[in-house]
C-alpha cells in the first residue's frame, strides 16, 4: 500500500481543497498518512520504542488533562479536535518512519513527487496573480469552486495553500528541510522561485517577514560555524534591505512601525490572543503550572479577556468579540504553539516537551540541525497546529541522522 504514501506526498502543498473535512487548515494528507499507517501496523512495535519519549509525553499530558477536566470542565468537540490533531501528527511521523526506515525506500526518489506538486502549486499562484491583475472571470469561478477558502476575493495570491500566511510554513517548514536532507537543486530552484514570486505578488506581509527572519538565521548560523565576517555582514545587509523595501512599499508595515502593533487589524488580533492568555496566567498562576487540559487552550484567554480588551486599540472588533462568546471553544485560539502548550498542559509539561526535543537534537549528527531548530522555533510563534508537517519532519530527520544512517545519503 505504498501508493497511499505517494498520494499523500503529492498532495502535500494542496491544503485548500474544498472537500477537506477541516474548516481551518484544509488538508487531506494527514488522513491519508493515517490510512497508510493503518495498513502497516506490523511495523509499529519497533517504531513506538524508537519514539517512546514523545508518546510518553502525550500519554502524561492526557492523564493530567483528565484531572483538569474535573476542575475546569470539558468541551467534548474541542477535546476530540485536539486529540485528532495530535493523533494525525504522530501518524505523519510514523508514516515517514515506515516508508523510509522500515521499508527502506529512497528518500531522494520521493523528491520527484514533491518537485512536481510544488511546481503545480507555483503555477496555480501565477494563474491567481494573472486572474487578479486582468480580472479573468473563468479562473475566479474555478478557484472559488475548488478552494475551501478563496483569497482571490480580496485580491491576494495563496497558491494551493489554505491562506497566504501558510506560504512561509510550506517553504521554510517543508521544502527547506527536505532540501537540507537531499541537496536537490531543483527543490532549491522551486524554493527561490516561490520566494521571488511571493514578493512580486505581494501575497503576504507575514511571508516577507518569514523570509527575512529565516535568511538572517541562516546567515548568522553560517557565520558562527565558519567565523567569516562577510556572512554576518551579508545577513545584516539583507535584513536591512528587506526592511527598507517593506517600509517603503507596504503601507501596512509603515503603519505598524510608526503607530505600533495596534495599527494593523490582523496583527493586533493575533497580539490580543496572546496578551489575553498571558493575563489569564497572571490572574490564576496555579494553572500556569498545571494547565487547563487538552482542548482547553481558550480558557486562560477568556479569563484574561477583559484586561486585554482594555488595552486593545484597533477598530477591528469582529474577531475579538467572537473570542469571548460562551460557545467559542476553538483550541487554536492563541495561534501560537507555545501559548497553546502552556494553556493546555502547563509550564512543567511545556518544559518537558522541549526536553524531548532536546533529546532528539542531542542525538542527531545532522549538519543543519541548528538552522532547522531555530527556523522551527520561529515558525511556530504564529502557528499552533499539532498536525502540521514541520515539527514531525524535524523529529524524523534528527532521529534518523545519526552517523551510520544512510537514509539521507
Amino acid at each position: 500500500m505504498d501508493i497511499l504514501f505517494i498520494i499523500a506526498i503529492i498532495l502535500l502543498p494542496f491544503d485548500n481543497l474544498f472537500f477537506a473535512p477541516s474548516s481551518g487548515w484544509a488538508t487531506v494528507t494527514p488522513i491519508i498518512l493515517f490510512l497508510y499507517v493503518l495498513f502497516n501496523t506490523k511495523y509499529l512495535k519497533r517504531i513506538i520504542k524508537k519514539y517512546n519519549i514523545f508518546l510518553l509525553f502525550f500519554l502524561i499530558s492526557f492523564i493530567i488533562s483528565l484531572f483538569n477536566y474535573v476542575l475546569h470542565g470539558i468541551n467534548l468537540s474541542a477535546c476530540i479536535n485536539t486529540l485528532m490533531t495530535i493523533f494525525l501528527g504522530v501518524c505523519i511521523l510514523l508514516s515517514f518512519e515506515i516508508y523510509f526506515v522500515q521499508k527502506k525506500n529512497d528518500f531522494k526518489k520521493i523528491c520527484k513527487y514533491i518537485i512536481c506538486s510544488y511546481l503545480i502549486s507555483l503555477i496555480i499562484g501565477i494563474l491567481q496573480f494573472m486572474t487578479i491583475k486582468f480580472n479573468i472571470g473563468f479562473f475566479q469561478i474555478l478557484f472559488d469552486l475548488i478552494s475551501k477558502r478563496n483569497y482571490l476575493l480580496v485580491s491576494r495570491v495563496q497558491y494551493s495553500f489554505t491562506e497566504p500566511s501558510f506560504i512561509g510554513m510550506h517553504l521554510f517548514g517543508v521544502l527547506l528541510p527536505i532540501y537540507y536532507c537531499t541537496k536537490n537543486k531543483k527543490i532549491l530552484i522551486i524554493l527561490i522561485t516561490f520566494i521571488i514570486s511571493s514578493i512580486i505578488f505581494n501575497s503576504s506581509v507575514r511571508f516577507i517577514l518569514d523570509a527575512l527572519v529565516v535568511s538572517l538565521i541562516i546567515f548568522v548560523i553560517h557565520f558562527i560555524k565558519k567565523r567569516k565576517i562577510y556572512l554576518l555582514a551579508g545577513g545584516i545587509v539583507l535584513a536591512l534591505i528587506g526592511f527598507i523595501f517593506l517600509y517603503n512599499y507596504n503601507p501596512r508595515v509603515q503603519s505598524i512601525v510608526s503607530k505600533g502593533v495596534y495599527a494593523d487589524s490582523s496583527l493586533s488580533a493575533r497580539y490580543f490572543r496572546v496578551e489575553a492568555s498571558i493575563y489569564g496566567y497572571i490572574k490564576k498562576p496555579i494553572n500556569l503550572i498545571t494547565g487547563y487540559g487538552m482542548g482547553n487552550a481558550v480558557l486562560p484567554l477568556k479569563i484574561g479577556y477583559d484586561e486585554a480588551y482594555e488595552n486593545y486599540k484597533n477598530s477591528y472588533y469582529g474577531e475579538i468579540n467572537l473570542l469571548n462568546k460562551d460557545n467559542y471553544h476553538d483550541p487554536s485560539a492563541s495561534l501560537c504553539l507555545y501559548i497553546r502548550l502552556i494553556s493546555e498542559y502547563g509550564i512543567l509539561l511545556f518544559i518537558l516537551f522541549f526536553y524531548c526535543i532536546r533529546k532528539v537534537y542531542t542525538y542527531s549528527d545532522f549538519k543543519y540541525k541548528l538552522e532547522l531548530l531555530l527556523i522551527l522555533a520561529y515558525l511556530y510563534l504564529q502557528f499552533d497546529s499539532y498536525a502540521f508537517y514541520t515539527l514531525w519532519l524535524f523529529i524524523f530527520i534528527l532521529r534518523n541522522s545519526k552517523k551510520g544512517s544512510d537514509i539521507f545519503a
